[in-house]
């Protein structure tokens, strides 16, 4: 149980008494109107002195409760007030560790996916056999080179639509987002960026064909 949960549940257990307390001191306080009435309708039949005492006894003793009661009640409210601070502080101090973390997440996710495009290119020019992505390009328009590379892919086993290679041949965002860094990830990384990263939906569709023909798996 992490610290923001239990603060709500001590929190809440201490409303909950505080209510008992509450409803103790009300149902006491109701108890000594009617023991002062019943005194009050009874004073004409003059009732014996140790009957008196007695009665002034009990109300003294209630009196003494309601005024421990209410002392109590205060306590447990200055106490619950300091641990609403504290659990206002706790949520306000997760709540920017997950700003922090959605951030690092933001940084990272281009990253990942420019793995997956790096790996698909490497996987594609050791199919066509040529050295490097540029050899295979040269001076091919994006149109001829993604025919170029669809027609090539036709047999293999997990080939991407006509659609995903022309976005992998594409100097498209994710490229620009994670270019020029020299990175590796593990496929569940690579996985989890395409999964999570907010992409227009086909482009969602085509990371996860070439996630497929690269890895060989389905995300």
């Amino acid at each position: 149980m992490n610290r923001v949960t239990q603060l709500a549940d001590q929190e809440k257990e201490n409303l909950n008494l505080a209510e008992r307390n509450r409803a103790l001191a009300d149902s006491l306080a109701n108890e000594l109107k009617k023991s002062s009435s019943r005194s009050s309708s009874s004073s004409s039949k003059r009732p014996t002195p140790t009957i008196a005492v007695d009665l002034d006894g009990r109300l003294k003793a209630m009196m003494g409760l309601i005024q421990g009661l209410r002392e109590n009640l205060e306590k447990e409210t200055g106490a619950w007030e300091e641990l609403h601070k504290q659990l206002m502080k706790e949520r306000a101090e997760r709540r920017e560790d997950v700003e922090a973390l959605q951030q690092v997440t933001l940084l990272i996710t281009p990253l990942h996916l420019r793995v997956l495009l790096d790996k698909a290119r490497q996987k594609i020019i050791n199919h066509i056999e040529c050295d490097t992505w540029e050899d295979l390009r040269q001076d091919k328009s994006i149109y001829n080179l993604a025919e170029h590379v669809y027609a090539h892919l036709a047999d293999t086993e997990h080939p991407p639509s006509r659609g995903a290679v022309q976005f992998l041949c594409s100097y498209n965002n994710v490229c620009r987002s994670g270019n020029s860094v020299a990175h590796t990830a593990k496929p569940e990384e690579v996985k989890a960026a395409v999964t999570t990263r907010q992409l227009e939906s086909t482009e969602r569709r085509w990371l996860e064909q070439l996630y497929m023909f690269t890895y060989e798996e389905p995300v």
